[in-house]
C-alpha cells in the first residue's frame, strides 16, 4: 500500500469517528492512532464475518488439511516478504523450485 493511500484511509477512519490521532511524546513526527469507543461495535461485527468467511472458504476441507493450507500460505507470504526486501541482486537466502 502507498502512504499517501493508507493517509487517506485513515483520515477517512477519522473522519467517521473510528479512531483518532495523537502526537508521540518523545517524537514530533510521529503519530499514533488509536481506537475510538465507537469502532468496537464494528470490530465484533467484523470478527463475526471473519469467521463466516473463512467457514465458507474451508467448506469440505478437513482441520488438518486447512491447517497445512494455511501455514504453506504463511511460508509464502514471508518468501514475497523476504524478496521484495532484499536488494536487487543480492541471492535470496533459500531458493525452492516446483515443476
Amino acid at each position: 500500500m502507498q502512504p499517501i493511500t493508507l493517509t487517506r484511509l485513515i483520515d477517512k477512519l477519522c473522519d467517521n469517528g473510528w479512531i483518532e490521532r495523537r502526537s508521540d511524546e518523545n517524537d514530533r513526527r510521529v503519530n499514533r492512532l488509536y481506537l475510538k469507543k465507537a469502532a468496537r461495535p464494528l470490530l465484533g461485527k467484523l470478527a463475526g464475518l471473519r469467521s463466516e468467511l473463512t467457514a465458507t472458504a474451508l467448506e469440505g476441507i478437513s482441520p488438518a488439511d486447512a491447517h497445512r493450507l494455511l501455514t504453506q500460505l504463511e511460508s509464502i507470504k514471508e518468501n514475497v516478504r523476504n524478496a521484495i526486501q532484499s536488494p536487487a541482486g543480492e541471492p535470496s537466502r533459500k531458493e525452492q523450485r516446483y515443476g
